[in-house]
């Protein structure tokens, strides 16, 4: 399982000067074009605990294509991913009936601490966000886990987001979510 917790931050600078200080050292900044696709006719349908999300992700050259399936935790959920370099996979998607619902367009900067994958994100459509990801068994622990983490950074209650940002923008859009702790 993904297990993810993520805060919006106004300056990711400071958020940086921190993790740097911990010992954490951060790749170049890579573009990201995620483009969320649904059935066609199901766009706007609730979504819940067994429901999945289909992303292709553009970075440089390469295609990730990605299934999230949605538990019933938010934050928490089971991701299958191939990679490619053939843009047929957009051809392929609509002739099977799916439908692009929006693009997020992000820069994304990567490191790791211990354990944790860290993102700095500049979203487009959002704003800034630290992301803190881990796989594993046990998501509300883990989650509790980031969340300290978190803290210890100097990010408040407030700023904490479960939910990814698919899931923000679906809902967004009207698109509600069910059934998730």
């Amino acid at each position: 399982m993904e297990i993810e917790v993520k805060a919006k931050v106004s300056n990711l600078n400071i958020i940086k000067r921190k993790l740097r200080k911990m010992g954490v050292h951060f790749g170049k900044p890579d573009k990201q074009i995620d483009h969320y696709f649904k059935q066609k006719g199901k766009e706007k349908e609730p979504q819940g605990p067994g429901s999945a999300l289909l992303r292709v992700r553009e970075s440089g050259k390469r295609l990730d294509l990605t299934v999230k399936k949605l538990t019933d935790r938010k934050g928490v959920w089971e991701e299958y991913e191939v990679t490619t370099s053939d843009k047929n996979i957009f051809k392929i998607l609509h002739a099977i009936g799916f439908v692009e619902v929006f693009t997020i367009t992000k820069t994304r900067t990567e490191g790791t601490y211990k354990q944790y994958q860290i993102c700095l994100d500049k979203i487009k459509e959002l704003g800034n966000y630290i992301e803190v990801e881990r796989f594993g068994r046990g998501g509300k622990n883990i989650q509790e886990e980031i969340i300290t983490f978190l803290y210890d950074l100097g990010i408040k209650h407030h700023q904490l987001e479960r939910q990814g940002y698919a899931q923000i923008l679906f809902e967004k859009m009207g698109v509600k979510y069910s059934g998730e702790k």
